[in-house]
Parts: C-alpha cells; sequence; structure tokens
C-alpha cells in the first residue's frame, strides 16, 4: 500500500489529509483556525464538511477554502518532488488572498449601485470605454493583465488578455494591463481611421463618376 508522500501513513482519505494529519494540524493552528479544524473532523462525509465550511462567517469561511485548496497543492507538489512549504508559509498565503478578495468585494465609494456592487460607468455617445485590470500570484510569481474596450451601448467591441511570468507585484502587472490596453486601442483607432478614408475614397469615387458610366444619366442607348 502507499503512504502518504507528508506523514508517511499508510493509505489515504479527504479527513487525514485536510484535518487530522500533525502536517496540516500546523497550518490552521498558525492561521488561528484549530477551534475550525477540530470541528470540521468530526464530519463524516464531503457533503457535511462543505456544509460545515459555508456556515462559517465570511473571513473564516474564506481562509478555510484557501487553506483546503493551497494543501491540496502542497500535497501533489511534494509528491511530484518538490521541497514542502512551511505552516507558517501556507497559512499567510491563504491569509493574504482572503484579505485580497475581501478588498474587491468592498466597492469603491461613488461607484456603487442599489445592492452595494460596483457598476459600470457608460463613457458618452459616440465614444469607446478602455477598461484595464492586472493580477499577480505571490506563490507563483507570475501574474495576468486583461483588457476590454465598450462601447456607450455596454457592447464589447474588443477584449484581451495574457500571463506573464516572473512578475514582481500587482504594481508590475497593473501598469502592464494599461500598456497593452492602449495599444489595444491605438490600433482600433487606425483600423477605424482606416476604414472611414475607404469609405470616403469609395463615396468621392462614387460622386465624380464620368459621363460614361452606365448608371449616368443619358448613358443608355438605344
Amino acid at each position: 500500500m502507499d503512504r502518504w508522500c507528508l506523514c508517511g501513513r499508510a493509505g489515504e482519505d479527504g479527513s487525514h489529509l485536510f484535518f487530522r494529519c500533525n502536517q496540516v494540524k500546523e497550518v490552521w493552528r498558525s492561521a488561528g483556525l484549530e477551534a475550525i479544524r477540530c470541528q470540521l473532523s468530526l464530519c463524516t462525509s464531503a457533503k457535511e464538511t462543505v456544509r460545515q465550511i459555508l456556515q462559517l462567517n465570511g473571513e473564516a469561511r474564506l481562509k478555510s477554502i484557501f487553506i483546503l485548496n493551497k494543501w491540496w497543492h502542497e500535497r501533489n507538489a511534494v509528491r511530484e518532488g518538490d521541497m514542502r512549504s512551511s505552516a507558517d508559509h501556507i497559512a499567510m498565503l491563504s491569509g493574504q488572498q482572503t484579505l485580497e478578495l475581501t478588498k474587491m468585494e468592498s466597492p469603491a465609494p461613488g461607484l456603487v449601485c442599489r445592492h452595494g456592487r460596483r457598476r459600470w460607468q457608460r463613457p458618452q455617445q459616440g465614444v469607446l470605454k478602455l477598461n484595464v485590470d492586472g493580477s499577480f500570484k505571490i506563490q507563483e510569481a507570475s501574474g495576468g493583465w486583461g483588457y476590454v474596450i465598450r462601447d456607450e451601448s455596454g457592447a464589447v467591441i474588443q477584449s484581451g488578455w495574457g500571463r506573464k511570468d516572473f512578475a514582481c507585484s500587482t504594481l508590475h502587472m497593473e501598469p502592464l494591463a494599461c500598456l497593452q490596453g492602449l495599444g489595444a486601442a491605438n490600433n482600433l483607432a487606425f483600423k477605424i481611421w482606416s476604414w472611414r478614408q475607404m469609405q470616403n475614397k469609395l463615396l468621392k469615387q462614387f460622386m465624380g463618376m464620368s459621363s460614361d458610366s452606365p448608371w449616368s444619366e443619358g448613358s443608355c442607348t438605344k
């Protein structure tokens, strides 16, 4: 029988993996959630465990979910030969992600609707609006960027996204998202200008057609 890579226990089940293993107990204690770990360790099924987690208050619920997620990735990484992260490090990352997600859910003053969510503001008639965003994953030292261009009705005209390895921080990714978005907006503006120039040229050619054109008055022969 295979032994679990983190503690050497013969066999593996979800309750031991996430709540009963001595290694994972250190993570829950470091995160200040030992009481919750004890409560969840008494669950007899995955469905009951999920139900108990969803009944926790906001911050404890989020932090518990992040701990489970990170411990699962930690288990797989160690199994593939990577060095094990410390319990304090895993707990710290889980706390940071909880804080970041909590901040994202808090709307900025002046940009809220009746339900408390951030509202996208429409541009003026005939104007396109560019929105950009950047993200950063501390544990992977990588980030992502994205942009979307909409018209006054909210219809998406163009969008794009990408990944950046060896990123430094969110402050690194957000300017990169701006550069990508502005570059796309510039190319789009050039395409629109070229299309309008072509329209004007074709219109001038049509209006200045010679008298021998088959569309001109008197050009038809009997």
